[in-house]
């Protein structure tokens, strides 16, 4: 699968990350095979467990060509000359570069963490995606959207984020790369 999508992609040097969310979906003896494994198929390693993936990604995507990922978090460092992959319904893949994230989100790449915390979690958490844009067009970026709260016309919009601001703040937290996280890489 890796080789197929190396192909696809023209990457001449694929680079495979395992972060601290790769342990929490497999068993250890799976990720010590992957982390044999793939050196062995002449693929580089990086593996930086106490990291998370945005803030590996964060270091390494000003060099990157290409980052494939289902994590819609990873779209924030999309550019033009970076294209995040994800596999699409088709059986196919989705090249998503800083153009195709504002077609299809409606958002900058650099504002995605902020409609992904917006609009992404608990149903009784979250806005509408139209909703998310409208504001992140008008307040630019998460807090002050959260600041500035107490002026939207609509009630129940006005309501949700006083109730959720902890939760969607926490989200947001997640979904960006932190500073104590970068310095844990090498």
């Amino acid at each position: 699968y890796l080789l197929t999508l190396r192909f696809k992609l023209g990457i001449s040097t694929p680079v495979v990350l395992i972060s601290r969310e790769c342990w929490s979906g497999a068993s250890e003896q799976e990720i010590k095979e992957a982390v044999q494994l793939i050196p062995e198929m002449g693929i580089p390693l990086i593996s930086e467990i106490k990291s998370s993936i945005v803030d590996i990604c964060h270091k390494y995507a000003p060099t990157a060509g290409a980052i494939y990922s289902e994590n819609e978090a990873l779209l924030q460092f999309a550019r033009k000359d970076l294209c995040i992959v994800r596999s699409n319904d088709n059986n196919g893949y989705d090249y998503l570069c800083s153009d195709t994230v504002l077609q299809k989100y409606g958002v900058a790449p650099d504002r995605i963490p902020t409609f992904l915390a917006l609009t992404s979690g608990p149903k009784d958490s979250v806005i509408t995606r139209n909703q998310a844009v409208r504001l992140i067009d008008v307040f630019g970026n998460l807090e002050e959207i959260l600041a500035g709260r107490s002026s939207f016309p609509n009630p129940g919009l006005r309501a949700n984020l006083t109730e959720n601001g902890g939760i969607i703040l926490a989200r947001y937290q997640i979904l960006t790369p932190s500073e104590k996280g970068n310095d844990q890489l090498i």
